[in-house]
C-alpha cells in the first residue's frame, strides 16, 4: 500500500474491533498522522494477544518498491502461545507453538522492510527487546527434555519460573539471546546463544548442580574419581556442587547435546594434584629408606641418582591418575 506523498491527514482512532491478517485487536485508541508518504503512529493503544499493547512508529512508503516500518512496541501481559501462533517474526525464529507457556511484558524496538502484502522481510528484521516473563513453563521444550535426560535432572521439564528477565537482539537473520539465569530445585543455569532463520540453534548453558540432584551422572562421576584415586593412591571426593557446561546445536526440535565436564574436572584435578603431591613426598621418603644403599661409604655417591629415579617413577604413577580423570572431561551425548 503506497501512501501518496501529497496527502496529509490527522487521525484520532477509537475502534472497538479491528482485524488485520492474523492480528485481532480490540479497543484501538490513539492518534496517527499521514504526511509525505509516511504514516506516523503516536501511542496507539489496543488489546491483543491476551494483553495490551502501545505502538509508536512509522510506516514509510517514500520508496514504493521498498516500504519500511520502524516501531516501538510496549507489550503488557502478552500470552506467549498466542504470540507464537500469530506473529510471523516470532514463528520464524521460534517455531514452538505450545512448547512455551507463560506471559510477558516489555519494550521492543523493531525495524524491517515489508513485502507488497505488508509482511516483514525476515532477513531484514532488526530488533531489540527487554522482557519480563511471568510463569514460564518449558515442559514441551525438546532441548530441555534432552538435557534433563542426559543429566538425570527429572525436575527440569516440570519447572515453572514465576519471573524471568530476558533480553534479545535480532540481526542478520539471527535471534541473539543475551545471558540469563534460571534456578530450579537448587540447579543453577546461565544460558545464552542464538537461533537462525534456518531453524538451527547454538546455545551454551553453564550449570552448577548439587551432586544430590544428579541421577546416573553422579554414579558415573564417583566411578571416575575412584579410578583416578586408585591409580594415584589418593582418597579425594568430588565437591557437593558440580560445574558442567552444555553446548546445544542442531535444531530446536532435533537438538544435539554436548556435555563439557572441563569445569568440573578442573576443580577435581587441582584437588587431586595437591593430594598427589603430598602422597608423592610421603612415598618418596619411604622408598628412599628401602632402596638407599646401606654402605655408608657409597651413600653420597649413589643417593642422588636413586632419588631421581624414585621421584620420576612416583610422578608417572600420580600423573596417570590425573590423566584418567582429564581424559573423561568431555562427553558428547546423543
Amino acid at each position: 500500500v503506497v501512501i501518496p506523498r501529497n496527502m496529509q491527514l490527522h487521525i484520532t482512532a477509537d475502534i472497538a474491533h479491528f482485524i488485520y491478517s492474523n492480528y485481532d485487536l480490540h479497543q484501538v485508541q490513539g492518534k496517527a498522522t499521514v504526511a509525505d508518504g509516511i504514516l506516523h503512529l503516536d501511542q496507539i493503544k489496543a488489546n491483543m494477544l491476551g494483553g495490551e499493547v502501545m505502538l509508536s512508529g512509522a510506516y514509510n512508503t517514500q520508496q514504493p518498491d521498498q516500504p519500511q516500518t520502524d516501531m516501538t512496541i510496549e507489550a503488557k501481559e502478552w500470552h506467549i502461545p498466542q504470540l507464537l501462533q500469530t506473529v510471523s517474526i516470532a514463528q520464524a525464529f521460534l517455531p514452538l507453538q505450545q512448547a512455551i507457556q507463560g506471559q510477558f511484558s516489555g519494550k521492543i524496538s523493531l525495524s524491517t522492510a515489508l513485502t507488497d502484502k505488508l509482511m516483514p522481510v525476515l532477513s531484514s528484521v532488526n530488533s531489540t527487546g527487554r522482557l519480563q516473563i511471568q510463569n514460564l513453563n518449558l515442559a514441551q521444550f525438546v532441548p530441555l527434555q534432552k538435557l534433563a535426560t542426559a543429566l538425570g535432572l527429572t525436575q527440569l521439564p516440570s519447572a515453572t519460573w514465576p519471573t524471568l528477565g530476558l533480553a534479545f537482539d535480532i540481526d542478520s537473520g539471527y535471534l541473539f539471546v543475551h545471558p540469563f539465569e534460571l534456578l530450579v530445585d537448587s540447579v543453577q543455569m546461565k544460558i545464552a546463544g542464538k537461533n537462525g532463520l534456518d531453524k538451527h540453534i547454538d546455545y551454551t548453558i553453564e550449570m552448577t548442580i548439587p551432586r544430590s540432584k544428579l541421577g546416573q551422572a553422579s554414579s558415573t562421576l564417583n566411578q571416575l574419581i575412584a579410578k583416578a584415586n586408585a591409580a594415584a593412591g589418593t582418597a579425594i571426593q568430588a565437591g557437593d556442587k558440580l560445574h558442567v557446561n552444555v553446548h546445544l546445536t542442531g535444531t530446536i526440535l532435533q537438538p544435539t547435546l554436548k556435555l563439557d565436564l572441563t569445569p568440573m574436572t578442573a576443580s577435581v584435578k587441582q584437588t587431586l594434584t595437591t593430594a598427589a603431591q603430598q602422597k608423592l613426598q610421603e612415598e618418596k621418603q619411604k622408598l628412599i629408606q628401602q632402596l638407599m644403599p646401606h654402605d655408608s661409604q657409597n651413600v653420597a655417591q649413589d643417593s642422588a641418582p636413586v632419588k631421581q629415579r624414585i621421584e620420576k617413577t612416583l610422578q608417572k604413577t600420580f600423573q596417570k591418575g590425573i590423566r584418567q580423570l582429564l581424559n573423561k572431561g568431555r562427553d558428547t551425548t546423543r
